[in-house]
């Protein structure tokens, strides 16, 4: 027998009917989420004591190019995740990472490097540190780190895309020009975060 759906009631095919709307908890899914692009707070519903938090931090920026050396592309932001305890009703600080500045211009002792994108955090719970930015030798600035996730996984390859839930995060491109046009490397990619509950 096949289920059967008749105005307010469903007849399951163990013939079986229901004819009242479920008013028990479903665990282990979540219905809403919210996404923070600038810091502020999150309020915990009331009854809720657990929720996903995802960090993507900031990609750190490109460097300038130095002599016959590229400037070195900033490190992809990190995503941190995790299902984390929280307590009912209280508010917690959430921070967003912004993107690390490209560098520009060069000194004696070679191109300054991009800068380190920033940190995104929610509360105490979760950080997500940013990508450092890159080098004016030409090397590439390291991923961001998150020693308090459950999981982790990189933005993106320096100078490439950003993650598609964050359009953030990436390493900025670093500057490709050694000779005497415009020399100055790209910003990282700003960060996100998103809650789940």
């Amino acid at each position: 027998m096949a289920i059967n759906v008749s105005g307010t009631s469903i007849t399951f095919n163990d013939s079986t009917t229901q004819t009242t709307a479920f008013t028990g908890a479903v665990s282990g899914i979540y219905t809403t989420i919210q996404k923070f692009n600038s810091p502020g707070n999150f309020t915990t519903p009331a009854n809720t004591t657990q929720m996903q938090i995802v960090c993507m931090s900031g990609g750190g920026g490109g460097a300038a190019a130095y002599q016959f050396s590229g400037g070195g592309s900033g490190g992809p932001g990190i995503v941190a995740a995790g299902i984390y305890p929280v307590s009912a009703s209280t508010p917690y600080p959430v921070t967003v990472g912004g993107q690390g500045n490209g560098s520009s211009g060069s000194g004696p002792n070679g191109a300054p490097p991009g800068g380190t994108g920033g940190t995104s955090s929610f509360g105490n719970i979760l950080t997500a540190n940013g990508g450092n930015g890159g080098s004016g030798n030409g090397a590439s600035g390291n991923a961001g780190t998150a020693p308090l996730a459950e999981a982790t996984g990189t933005v993106g390859a320096g100078g490439g895309a950003g993650f598609a839930l964050s359009s953030g995060g990436f390493g900025g491109a670093g500057s490709g020009d050694t000779g005497g046009g415009p020399n100055s490397g790209s910003p990282g990619g700003a960060g996100a975060v998103l809650i789940y509950y």
